[in-house]
């Protein structure tokens, strides 16, 4: 007999298995199979318990389940029994009148011990059950003994109950996926026949008397390393994956435990509710026993739950200082003067990415609320090259963090190719790289705390384009090998040169007036993610023009100097801190000898970089050359004018 099921308080994928059953076939769930599962309110902390449980209630009389470890375990044999199962010997009844002969022996599961309290108790709504010895089975699964634990030899036993029509059956495989050693090569001859005979008794599972089909299901954690030709256009088993947990069932979660997490007694109905919120959001991406896991932590450590993001932080990335809470007001301050010194002529440019620290310093946002993962600042740099947008990532990066270490750059003209898109989250399992993981998601696991730097963007392959949708939306990004990176902590910088080959020029022929192009490069990015790469939503992500998409302005004949004087500093600064020496630059005269340099189209057109270029070939080369013949003293002052043809003098003074 069979009853209504209460779907509204189980995991949704539940509803599409029970559909799928329904329909006469069978199911080969995979993914998260392995983390505690929502059934009608509860918690239960092993899937086969749920797939047992729905059984029985769907009104299967003969259930069943296979593990490559414990063999055969059938649903009535619950903990504590000492006699054979009618299952049991209804199954060993089937088989041995199918295959001649005489039923084979069984023993007895051995009795459990329900007063040892060495385990922790399942994660479970209300009461949980008695606890139990370390590696004794759940509660209503146990062990058969040894004669079916080979797949091979249970194979005609699952042919035989499958084809059963007295009594509807139900049985379970689990650890699919390791039935054969390779799934690309179908491993052995013997294992291919041992699942074809798999596959051949899916197919012939009959209908009984109740007019439903007997069932097989199939439990896989990776989908990849179960044989395609299993699954693919095979009208008798349906696919469906086991995802992590929702937000409705997160929420449903905190809503029942909340109680238990340090400080969670002491709330009211209200806060109560906005905390278990808060919570459901932060945890995105994590299972329910990493819910179990928090709760733990809170406990262990002290740290309240009315402090959610705090908690979850702690839980993802240990005690580490959080350089975001160090935001004080003075470097706040003066950030925009300290990002000035660093780029020079991109005060726009520099406004909006300081607006952006004072937003995750006050917290007032539409974008971003208190639980929320998205990363803390998204910018997308472009326009010409060499203007000063890889500078002010790193700039960023230490005013932020404290040091460029917490700068990383991808260069997205290496991830051109389709299957690029592994390398930046890991390659699925059984492929090249698996072990090591993807380079993007093991950055931003081991330092969440980053800006990070997408190079040419526009370069990219758009399926790998198509990653950044996640990361931008939801913050985070799961590798092939199941482990998720969070990116709330990051600051996420796009550049890219579109536009810059073909910029307008002014009557004068010298560079156009900021509006004129910025509205060039607008018009630049939108025909090139729009019309040509058809990622439209990708360049929605990223923000609005003058917001989050900035312009950076060509390298105008008044930063030149500032530009030339900064290069400079830099230098001064390497000499007195290798050699003792102090430089000074008398007159102007190299400043004035970069800036008539930079006045030629073909150095306008390198930008910063340039001026760094000029200053190398008349400075750099000639004063370690001259510091190497002459070995001057310490704190030996050096006076380095240019003369009428451009080249070094150097005149030292003590």
């Amino acid at each position: 007999m069979t009853r209504e099921f209460d779907w509204e308080n189980s995991a949704p994928w539940l509803r599409d298995f029970h559909v799928a059953l329904h329909r006469g076939r069978g199911v080969l769930l995979h993914g998260n199979t392995r983390d505690a599962v929502l059934f009608e309110g509860h918690f239960r902390t092993a899937l086969v318990e749920v797939l047992f449980d729905y059984f029985r209630d769907d009104g299967a009389a003969l259930i069943a389940s296979f593990d490559l470890v414990v063999g055969m375990r059938f649903a009535d044999e619950v903990g504590g029994a000492t006699t054979t199962s009618p299952m049991r010997r209804r199954f060993e009844e089937i088989v041995a009148s199918a295959v001649g002969g005489s039923a084979p022996p069984t023993e007895p599961p051995a009795a459990v011990d329900t007063t040892d309290t060495t385990t922790p108790p399942p994660v479970v709504l209300g009461q949980p059950p008695p606890r139990r010895r370390p590696n004794a089975a759940p509660a209503g699964v146990t062990s058969v003994g040894g004669n079916l634990r080979d797949f091979a030899t249970a194979i005609p036993a699952f042919q035989a109950v499958l084809a059963e029509r007295a009594q509807r059956a139900a049985l379970v495989i689990e650890n699919a996926d390791l039935l054969v050693a390779n799934p690309e090569r179908h491993g052995e001859e013997a294992e291919r026949r041992v699942l074809l005979r798999l596959e051949k008794a899916l197919s012939e599972a009959v209908t009984g008397a109740d007019g439903r089909r007997n069932a097989l299901v199939l439990v896989a954690r990776q989908l990849t390393a179960v044989p395609s030709w299993l699954y693919r256009e095979n009208p008798h088993l349906a696919l469906i994956g086991v995802p992590l947990p929702a937000r409705e069932e997160r929420l449903y979660y905190f809503d029942c435990f909340l109680h238990q997490f340090e400080g969670g007694a002491e709330l009211s109905d209200e806060a109560h509710g906005r905390i278990a919120a808060d919570l459901a959001d932060l945890t995105d991406g994590h299972s329910i026993w990493d819910l179990r896991a928090l709760q733990m932590a809170s406990v262990a450590e002290q740290l309240p739950v009315q402090h959610a993001r705090k908690l979850v932080e702690r839980f993802r990335h240990g005690k580490r200082h959080d350089p975001w809470a160090s935001l004080d007001e003075a470097k706040l301050r003066a950030a925009s003067e300290a990002l000035r010194k660093r780029v020079i002529g991109q005060d726009f440019v520099i406004n909006a990415v300081s607006d952006m620290l004072f937003t995750a310093k006050v917290g007032i946002t539409l974008g971003r609320t208190a639980s929320s993962s998205r990363p803390r600042g998204v910018f997308f740099f472009v326009g010409p090259t060499g203007v000063g947008k890889t500078e002010l990532a790193k700039a960023l990066a230490e005013l932020i963090f404290g040091d460029e270490a917490s700068y990383a750059r991808f260069d997205m003209s290496e991830y051109q190719q389709e299957h690029a898109s592994e390398r930046l989250a890991g390659a699925p399992p059984g492929f090249v790289g698996f072990e090591q993981g993807g380079q993007l998601t093991e950055r931003v696991r081991q330092q969440p705390f980053s800006v990070i730097l997408f190079d040419e963007i526009e370069k990219a392959h758009p399926k790998v384009l198509d990653k950044f949708l996640q990361v931008l939306e939801d913050g985070r990004l799961t590798d092939g090998r199941g482990q998720t990176a969070h990116f709330g902590d990051t600051v996420l910088i796009f550049t890219s040169n579109i536009g810059a080959s073909t910029l307008p020029r002014a009557a004068d022929g010298g560079a156009p007036d900021y509006a004129t192009l910025r509205a060039h490069f607008q018009a630049a990015v939108d025909r090139k993610f729009v019309q040509e790469l058809g990622r439209a939503e990708l360049l929605g992500r990223l923000g609005q023009f003058d917001q989050s998409i900035l312009v950076f302005d060509v390298l105008r004949a008044e930063h030149v100097i500032g530009i030339a004087e900064k290069f400079l500093v830099e230098l001064a600064r390497t000499a007195r801190e290798r050699h003792m020496l102090q430089l000074r630059f008398p007159g102007g005269q190299i400043v004035a000898a970069v800036q008539q340099r930079m006045a030629e189209p073909e150095q306008q057109s390198k930008g910063g970089r340039a001026i760094k270029t000029l200053l190398e070939a008349i400075i750099e080369g000639p004063l370690n050359r001259w510091v190497f013949y002459n070995a001057p003293k310490p704190d030996t002052h050096l006076l380095l004018e240019v003369d009428s043809n451009g080249a070094l003098q150097i005149t030292p003074s003590e």
